[in-house]
């Protein structure tokens, strides 16, 4: 058990860490944490910052005892058969971050009343359709709904959206709508192993991208919009398509991470060049030659 509450509360503060101005201490998170079994029924008159339900084998329905905690900022709730969720998780009005992974969700209800959640992971559940109000929430800036347990997932068409600033949608199979790319402030996007033969055209619509995975999939070429993003700093095309090095990446002033890792290709001279003509900006590049060698590049 003691393993599973720290992974919880270290999992927490790098949600604090990379998303959030109010920052706590590790050991003010972990004094205010209460971890509770299936069984267990809190009426604590102590203020909650929050809560992971453990042992959820069997677990069917969110515990009562939680919806009387309306200051709890946290809650973490996975690896149960919950197969939907109550409305009255929107009572939880202090709500910051919301963990429901592995909890065999098919749906989720509209919590578009939640105005102060900032991180949702739903990851390892089977939802199918993405519904458009989760990118309503007014104060969202990390959502993670990787790794679905169906065979593809569909992500809506959407009004531009600027809160958002990480999405995971990895090991998924994507049915996406022509709109959906409509992330002023998104710096984050993790779209690796989703089945993708190309670089989906409207990512170019999400101008502040710093990181980009494309990495296990189909592709074999770069669009040429991809050697504009003005802000692009680390991109992973490992386990792609690609047989030859988009020598054009070492132009974009930004970046300074590039990983080609088991795309078996080779940087050729005049890449080795063009990265040391970078002045004094500093690019890395992984690639494999042979079995797992990896080499650096820099200027």
């Amino acid at each position: 058990m003691v393993n599973m509450k720290f992974y919880f509360v270290i999992y927490i503060l790098a949600f604090q860490c990379c998303y959030s101005q109010d920052l706590l201490s590790e050991k003010e998170l972990r004094k205010r944490t209460v971890y509770l079994s299936t069984d267990e029924i809190v009426r604590s008159d102590k203020k909650l910052l929050s809560i992971e339900v453990v042992e959820t084998k069997g677990l069917r329905v969110i515990p009562e005892s939680i919806f009387e905690h309306s200051e709890v900022q946290m809650l973490n709730i996975s690896g149960a058969k919950l197969g939907a969720i109550s409305k009255k998780i929107c009572s939880l009005k202090s709500l910051q971050y919301l963990v429901l992974a592995g909890d065999s969700l098919t749906m989720i209800p509209n919590l578009i009343e939640m105005n102060n959640l900032k991180g949702l992971s739903l990851n390892a559940n089977s939802i199918k359709n993405i519904p458009m109000w989760l990118f309503r929430l007014q104060s969202l800036s990390v959502l993670d709904v990787s790794s679905q347990f169906v065979s593809g997932i569909e992500l809506p068409s959407i009004d531009n959206n600027y809160t958002l600033r990480t999405i995971n949608l990895s090991n998924n199979r994507l049915e996406i709508a022509k709109g959906f790319f409509n992330f002023s402030n998104l710096e984050s996007l993790d779209l690796s192993n989703c089945n993708l033969t190309s670089v989906p055209e409207e990512i170019k619509n999400c101008p502040s991208i710093k990181y980009l995975n494309l990495s296990g999939n189909r592709i074999k070429e770069l669009p040429e919009w991809i050697f504009t993003m003005k802000h692009l700093s680390q991109i992973n095309l490992a386990n792609t398509e690609l047989d030859i090095f988009p020598e054009r990446l070492t132009t974009i002033p930004t970046l300074t991470f590039i990983d080609v890792r088991g795309a078996k290709m080779e940087l050729s001279t005049s890449t080795v060049d063009k990265i040391k003509r970078r002045g004094n900006k500093f690019l890395e590049i992984y690639w494999e030659r042979g079995a797992s060698s990896i080499k650096k590049v820099n200027n």
